[in-house]
């Protein structure tokens, strides 16, 4: 921000968000039908949230993969069992370890 308060931006970033939007333009219909899709796909997940979780607190959640597709994870009000079903990496992995009790 400058002194003025008012946002400063770069040249280059103006440049960039051109070529962006000139990229989307000479995009083919199929394309841009595809790219659409994804986004409305997106869109959906995110309204899940609040279908499938409406209790969690949103810090808490985190998105993961059961056979293959997105799906929201609470791992402090999500039981079990259900994690167990996730596709595994790391973080499941430490969630499904015991708590080591602090003493």
């Amino acid at each position: 921000m400058d002194r003025r308060g008012k946002i400063s931006v770069k040249i280059d970033e103006v440049h960039e968000c051109e070529n962006i939007s000139q990229l989307c333009i000479d995009q083919t219909p199929s394309v841009k039908e595809h790219t659409r899709d994804e986004l409305q796909e997106q869109l959906n997940f995110y309204k899940s949230l609040f279908k499938t979780h409406h209790t969690s607190c949103v810090f808490n959640l985190r998105m993961k993969t059961k056979n293959g597709k997105k799906v929201w994870v609470d791992p402090v009000n999500d039981s079990e069992e259900y994690i167990r079903m996730l596709d595994k990496d790391e973080e499941v992995d430490q969630w499904l370890q015991p708590v080591r009790p602090s003493r």
